[in-house]
Formats: C-alpha cells, structure tokens, sequence
C-alpha cells in the first residue's frame, strides 16, 4: 500500500527528532572528553577560504568559533573541508587525506624548533 503524503511527512519528523536527539548526545559526550579545548573554526567549508599561490591566504566567517577539544574540530572539518558548493559530507578518502594532511601539518607545528616547544596552537 502506498504511503500518503501525511505518513512521510510523520516519518520526516521523527527522522529530525531522532537526528535531534543524536546531535544532543554528541555534544554532550564531547562536552565531557577529557581533551583539553582549543579555539578554532567550526566551519572549515571552501567558501571561507581564499588561497593564494596554491596556500591558504585568509579564511573568513570567524563567527564559527568554537572552544572545543582540537579532535573535535578536525573531525568536523574533514567531514566537509572538501565541499566545493553547496555544503554536504565529504567522500571518506577525502576525509582520511585531509586528516593525514593535518596530522603531518600538526606535527609540524609542534616540533621543537631551536629546542623551544611551540605550545598550543588553534585549529
């Protein structure tokens, strides 16, 4: 029997409730990690970059900021870095590419350079 317009339309409901739901239990587990935070860009979409020379030059739409563990962050951000138009998931091999990329890069970073630790850096 075919479904009527009200049954989809009571589906789609629960299907937001239930996704509701899941984002509530996400923050909150994240709200308990015991990683320390780091301030960072919540919204790493290709829209809010602007490269130069093959390297990223500015970013924009800093009212995404977040203070949240740095795991936190980049997994937000490989799930959807690689977006080119309107936002959507990434492909999973753009995703590991991206966070092998950002762990060579954090590593990097965080190199002792002339025997000084850098500290702790934003994402």
């Amino acid at each position: 029997m075919p479904r009527s317009s009200d049954d989809e339309q009571a589906v789609e409901v629960e299907l937001r409730e239930d996704i509701q739901e899941t984002a509530r239990r996400a923050r909150a587990r994240i709200g308990r990690a015991p990683l320390p935070a780091v301030i960072g860009h919540a919204d790493w979409e290709t829209q809010n970059l602007r490269w130069h020379g093959g390297r990223p030059y500015a970013v924009h739409d800093w009212d995404s900021l977040a203070w949240l563990p740095e795991a936190a962050l980049v997994g937000s951000a490989a799930g959807g870095f690689a977006t080119a138009g309107a936002p959507s998931l990434a492909p999973v091999g753009s995703s590991e590419a991206f966070l092998h990329a950002y762990e060579h890069a954090r590593d990097a970073r965080s190199a002792p350079r002339n025997g000084k630790s850098p500290g702790r850096a934003a994402c």
